[in-house]
């Protein structure tokens, strides 16, 4: 409604996919400019040249840009995007996914300085900031005066999905209930192991729980290895990462 065309610059890779359960993303008015994937393993920051060369050219095409603060966002503005007005998505703090018990790597401190740093500037340099909370982001990353601002999240949740009316009295009468957790596993941030031992505690006093982690990514496997090791083999569900629908 807005745009002639939308040009993703995003990370790619090559997989087999079930292609009855997965719709193409590209399209009459969208095109994929893919980047290798880097930032993911110890010698991926190689393939850093061959994605600015990239960057660079899908930059140079007329466009109003609004990235998703992170690792993109953060390299195009190293390649002088700032130079052009843009939008900015604030969906997370870089403060809490490089934070201790989160991240790591042996320059952890020095990372995380510079990506709270990077993104206090591409804020206060935006034209327009979309946070995913109503306040608390805004208070760390504040957008520069006059700039337009919305808290806004780009989850859709029908009626059906809250628990409401027989789910909630179902489960505060003792019935079992199965908890959903959407979310990748490449960082430790996104706390499923505190929901692991929520749950080892609602089991420990007879509360009939059950969860179910979605999502794919290099944590999984321990992830699995935690949830056995707590006793939860049989309570906690690992389906992977689903399409959208299921």
């Amino acid at each position: 409604a807005c745009f002639d065309h939308v040009h993703v610059l995003a990370r790619v890779r090559r997989i087999e996919v079930d292609e009855t359960r997965y719709k193409p993303l590209d399209g009459e008015g969208v095109s994929i400019i893919g980047l290798e994937e880097f930032g993911t393993g110890p010698r991926s920051w190689l393939r850093i040249p061959g994605n600015a060369a990239v960057a660079r050219q899908a930059m140079g095409m007329p466009w109003a840009g609004i990235p998703r603060a992170g690792l993109i966002a953060n390299f195009a503005y190293a390649l002088k995007a700032r130079g052009r007005p843009f939008a900015l998505e604030v969906a997370g703090d870089p403060g809490d996914a490089f934070s201790r018990a989160a991240f790591g790597h042996p320059l952890r401190p020095v990372i995380r300085a510079v990506a709270v740093r990077l993104l206090k500037a591409q804020c206060r340099q935006a034209m327009a900031v979309s946070y995913v909370t109503e306040r608390t982001l805004q208070a760390n990353y504040p957008a520069a005066p006059g700039a337009y601002t919305t808290p806004c999240s780009s989850i859709d949740l029908d009626e059906a999905s809250f628990a409401t009316g027989p789910k909630a009295e179902a489960a505060a009468g003792g019935g079992g209930f199965t908890i959903a957790c959407v979310a990748n596993f490449y960082q430790a941030y996104k706390g499923q192991d505190d929901l692991l031992e929520a749950v080892r505690m609602c089991r420990e006093r007879r509360i009939d729980v059950r969860l179910a982690l979605i999502g794919g990514g290099k944590l999984l496997e321990p992830m699995r290895a935690r949830a056995a090791a707590l006793g939860l083999g049989g309570v906690v569900e690992f389906p992977g990462a689903l399409p959208p629908g299921e």
